[in-house]
């Protein structure tokens, strides 16, 4: 989903948005939060489900 957003192939979903932030965390794709939700957080995700 993340890859095919940042591809402007679909659109978040409303509750990717989180309605306190935490930190600099707004949304829940943003996996390394940075503030941006892109191909770097799809790759985090995948890295951190393989155990890398």
């Amino acid at each position: 989903m993340i890859q095919r957003c940042t591809a402007i192939m679909a659109q978040y979903p409303e509750d990717d948005e989180m309605g306190s932030p935490i930190g600099n965390i707004r949304c829940y794709s943003d996996f390394n939060r940075d503030g941006e939700r892109d191909i770097l957080d799809a790759t985090a995700i995948q890295r951190y489900l393989i155990g890398m």
